[in-house]
């Protein structure tokens, strides 16, 4: 599935609003107090981060969480020549994202306020 056909699924149920934030990422950590390690849809809203379950075909499946920006404790954006990482905890859950797409992570996490 093409991230035009994704995006317009998200739009169509609701999901994305007018800046349509999303991306794929590689996330590790711990989810709930599991460790995990998966690769997600990631959906930058005006409220919050909410990551959804990336499927084989490139879909997105079910919703595994939702981060609100407020709540977010030590976050860290770090973007490199070769890689880029961003980590960050919320409650329980501690979570480190790589391999995103640095524009969307950018955009997001600035028009939340947590960077300037």
């Amino acid at each position: 599935m093409r991230l035009s056909q994704v995006k317009q699924q998200l739009r169509n149920a609701g999901i994305l609003d007018d800046r349509e934030l999303f991306c794929y990422a590689t996330v590790a950590g711990t989810l709930e107090g599991k460790t995990f390690q998966t690769l997600v849809g990631c959906v930058f809203s005006g409220e919050a981060l909410s990551l959804y379950k990336a499927e084989l075909d490139g879909s997105t499946g079910a919703l595994l969480t939702r981060y609100s920006y407020g709540d977010i404790k030590g976050f860290v954006l770090k973007n490199r020549f070769w890689y880029s990482c961003c980590s960050f905890t919320y409650g329980i859950d501690n979570v480190k994202f790589y391999n995103y797409d640095k524009k969307v992570f950018l955009h997001g996490f600035t028009d939340a306020g947590m960077m300037e």
